[in-house]
């Protein structure tokens, strides 16, 4: 019987936390993709949701950039909805923020943001710097700039040496173009 070891670097439910990071009403208009991108992050939502994953949604400073689109919000519960306000790039530089994932007390974060350049790299930085192992961390992110995105798609599609010559099928083919 094939057995699974325990890998360390696997998602689990208990130990994850989900960090929606400023889909807001006057941002994703200027975004690549932007139908994409938001059902992407409804789906992230509503996955959290059914594995009980916590939920944190942030806002920059929504008087002027307005609020969480209502596709993000309605992916919520009827009710259970709430997005942090912020007036900083970095979501970690806001108290309430830092306190609710120090309550929440899981070892990993999955951000889900546009504005990849700003706000989400400054929020990634200051997580790293708040102790949150890199390994651990994972990013879905969309920029108002079409090369960003391009650029984290290939950076994160990229597959180490080790784990392809695991690989049966690539042990194989890379083997037949040997001359």
């Amino acid at each position: 019987m094939l057995m699974l070891k325990e890998n360390a670097s696997r998602l689990r439910a208990e130990d994850a936390a989900l960090l929606v990071v400023d889909i807001q009403k006057r941002l994703l208009p200027h975004i690549a993709n932007q139908e994409a991108v938001a059902a992407a992050a409804v789906r992230m939502i509503r996955g959290a949701s059914v594995l009980k994953v916590p939920i944190l949604v942030t806002e920059q400073y929504p008087k002027g950039i307005g609020p969480t689109v209502p596709a993000i919000q309605e992916a919520f519960e009827p009710g259970t909805f709430r997005a942090i306000e912020k007036m900083t790039f970095s979501c970690c530089a806001t108290d309430e923020i830092v306190s609710a994932l120090s309550q929440i007390g899981r070892s990993r974060i999955i951000v889900v943001g546009i504005e990849s350049h700003v706000c989400v790299m400054q929020t990634v930085l200051d997580l790293l710097a708040l102790g949150i192992d890199p390994t651990r961390l994972i990013l879905f992110v969309q920029s108002m700039v079409p090369e960003h995105t391009e650029l984290t798609w290939i950076l994160t599609c990229l597959t180490p040496m080790g784990y392809l010559n695991r690989m049966t099928q690539f042990k194989e083919k890379s083997q037949k173009n040997v001359t």
